[in-house]
């Protein structure tokens, strides 16, 4: 048997909840689109569904302070591991080592994956001062083995700012803008305020530097 040139990473299995739930509402259209390819799934679309969902519901209570709900969460996350492991497994083989598909039912592949297994911590030795030029400020902090790219911000004083899950919030005044952090091109905002209208921008980055901001072509209004 010969090796495969690419399998469907396990990663995910070391990641935070609501990076599963991310997952788990990439994986579940993915191999929908891929049923010709994938069509003996060890676990139907529909239960994938059912599995995160109910992961994504239980971590609100948990995230909204709800001690009790924190047994339910370890249990349903074992329940989701397993499930989405089997999934990926399968996908391997469906594959056979094919990187579109295993792509696009919603997996990383092992040989092109560059999202390290261990979330980054706090920033320590995190400085700021003003630059040597007008208009420029120089910031630094420790590097760390499990970052890959780092995000900086700069607000007035009066500013107050939050992290909801990979959410910034930041409040000035009665407005509040959202900054979503993540290494897919597709994601959910967390913690918003509803029925506020919002315009949505978005910018791909990397250890290189960052491409052009690109605003969307309508403003958003949350539920």
């Amino acid at each position: 048997m010969s090796n495969l040139k690419a399998k469907a990473s396990l990663a995910f299995l070391n990641d935070s909840v609501i990076n599963k739930v991310k997952r788990g509402k990439i994986v579940g259209p993915g191999v929908i689109g891929q049923a010709a390819k994938l069509p003996h799934l060890p676990h139907a679309s529909t239960i994938l569904t059912e599995v995160n969902e109910r992961l994504d519901s239980i971590s609100l209570e948990v995230s909204a302070g709800n001690h009790a709900a924190v047994a339910a969460q370890v249990l349903i996350e074992k329940e989701w591991d397993s499930k989405f492991k089997d999934t990926a497994q399968y996908v391997t083989t469906a594959a056979g080592g094919n990187k579109e598909t295993i792509l696009a039912s919603g997996f990383d592949c092992t040989s092109t994956e560059t999202v390290l297994s261990v979330e980054p911590t706090s920033l320590t030795n995190f400085s700021s001062k003003e630059g040597a030029k007008t208009g420029t400020c120089d910031l630094e902090a420790d590097p760390q083995k499990s970052a890959t790219a780092y995000m900086f911000a700069l607000v007035p004083p009066e500013a107050l700012v939050q992290q909801v899950g990979s959410t910034i919030k930041i409040t000035i005044g009665t407005k509040t803008m959202y900054i979503v952090l993540d290494t897919h091109h597709k994601t959910e905002a967390v913690g918003m305020n509803s029925e506020e209208s919002l315009n949505a921008y978005g910018v791909a980055f990397n250890l290189r530097g960052a491409g052009p901001i690109v605003k969307t072509s309508s403003n958003i209004k949350p539920k």
